[in-house]
């Protein structure tokens, strides 16, 4: 793909994780790490739900093939509005269990196996990646974000819901 987006969605357990942070380092593409991967600030772009309420820098960003890997994701603005009605892109879907996850019916191809396995063979099959032509983008973009959101939060002094989310 030349224009892809790792989606991280929940994650059960650690070994997914470290398996995870090592494709999106391989693929180079743009990750959005679910709060429910485990991975949030640790992997991908961190603002990428406070980007998409914005709609600063994705509104022109149409990868061509979208690779989740994992379970359930919390952001509806991904959930229902980047992934929803993107026609003649391929959604890839990755999980151990058969839950069908999918409620706006974007997922093209399903796959039913354990994701540190998933990513594995993956690894060994993939050669060096440049990054995504939006990679670097959207990741400047993400840190303007945060430290608007930093800013905002050291302004206001007190204890609030988003000052409470940065610990």
């Amino acid at each position: 793909a030349e224009n892809g987006l790792l989606i991280i969605g929940q994650l059960r357990c650690n070994k997914d994780r470290e398996y995870a942070i090592c494709l999106a380092d391989k693929l180079q593409w743009p990750c959005f790490a679910d709060i429910l991967s485990g991975l949030r600030g640790v992997c991908g772009i961190a603002a990428h739900d406070q980007m998409l309420f914005a709609d600063c820098g994705l509104k022109d960003y149409h990868p061509d093939v979208v690779l989740q890997l994992g379970g359930r994701i919390t952001s509806k603005r991904l959930q229902e509005g980047f992934l929803n009605n993107r026609a003649g892109r391929k959604h890839i879907f990755v999980d151990s269990h058969s839950q069908r996850l999918d409620p706006n019916a974007s997922i093209t191809y399903r796959v039913q196996t354990k994701i540190a396995d998933f990513c594995e063979h993956l690894l060994t099959t993939i050669k060096n990646s440049m990054p995504a032509c939006y990679h670097e983008t959207l990741s400047a973009i993400s840190l303007a974000t945060e430290k608007i959101i930093e800013n905002e939060i050291q302004r206001e002094g007190s204890l609030t819901e988003p000052f409470l989310a940065q610990m």
